[in-house]
Formats: structure tokens, C-alpha cells, sequence
């Protein structure tokens, strides 16, 4: 309540008895994007996400960015139940939204969104040291965000931590 009366910048959440600080966005998307899925993520995906936030707050941008390229890595591997690179999931999660028939258009989106960001993760992160600022960084973790939420709402049957 001190943290909403104030006019610090920062948003706060708990997961699993920790408590996270990371700097204020639109409500409804800190709500919708970084709240809610670290309700849902395993405990590998879930820590990356976090560190993400946590380099986040500290304008560690290139640090958030590879431990949101983690985050998304793990939650395939949970999902997808395999121990495969980003790359290779990428791949299976689409041939998997074709075998459940998801809609033609919507895994076309996922899938270029998926190899923008890897490439973007590549060439920002992790193989090279980019230049990530704020307004990007906040951008990738809500992307993230809604891509980890999207597939656990379509991997149901995999949604166990």
C-alpha cells in the first residue's frame, strides 16, 4: 500500500515467498504480463524471469534480456517436456500448434515473433553485448510475458510445475 501511495516508480509482487521489485510499467500489463506468469512458470523458467526484472531495476538491460532468452528457453523445455536449445523448440512448438490445429495466421505470428526475438536475443545478448535500453527492455519482458502466457494456455496439458 506505501509502495501505490508513493511516487516511487516501482511495482511489487511475490512469488513463492520472495518478494520482487521492478520498475513501474502500465498496471494492466505489469498485472497481465509479469504477475500472472510467474503464477504458472516451473521453477527454472520462473528464477530466469525473475533475474530478468531484477537486472531490469537495475539497468542491467543485457543481463535482463539473456535471462528472458532463459526464461522462454525453460518454459519450452517444461512445456514441450524436452531438453532442447531455444532454436530447436521454436520448431517443435510450431509443429505442435499445427498438430492441435491452431489457427493458420496465429502460428504464423508466433512463430515470426519467436524468431525475431531469437535473433534479437542473439545478436543483443547473448553473443554480443547490444545496445538495450529502457523502452526495450520493458518491450521484451512484456513480450515475453505474453508469449509464455499464450503457450500455457495452449499447452494445457502440460501445465504442472
Amino acid at each position: 500500500e506505501a509502495v501505490e501511495l508513493s511516487n516511487v516508480n516501482v511495482s511489487i509482487t511475490s512469488t513463492d515467498g520472495d518478494v520482487i521489485l521492478y520498475p513501474k510499467g502500465e498496471n494492466i500489463l505489469d498485472e497481465e504480463l509479469v504477475d500472472l506468469p510467474l503464477s504458472f512458470l516451473n521453477k527454472e523458467s520462473a528464477e530466469h524471469f525473475i533475474q530478468a526484472l531484477q537486472f531490469y531495476q537495475v539497468k542491467k538491460h543485457i543481463k535482463s534480456a539473456e535471462s528472458l532468452r532463459r526464461s522462454l528457453e525453460e518454459c519450452l523445455r517444461h512445456k514441450l517436456q524436452n531438453a532442447k536449445g531455444l532454436n530447436v523448440n521454436i520448431v517443435e512448438l510450431q509443429t505442435r500448434l499445427k498438430s492441435d490445429e491452431r489457427d493458420t495466421q496465429v502460428r504464423n505470428i508466433i512463430g515470426s515473433i519467436f524468431t525475431y526475438l531469437d535473433r534479437y536475443f542473439n545478436e543483443n545478448s547473448k553473443h554480443n553485448d547490444g545496445d538495450i535500453n529502457d523502452p526495450e527492455n520493458e518491450f521484451l519482458i512484456y513480450q515475453t510475458g505474453l508469449l509464455m502466457r499464450y503457450i500455457n494456455s495452449v499447452l494445457e496439458n502440460n501445465q504442472g510445475n
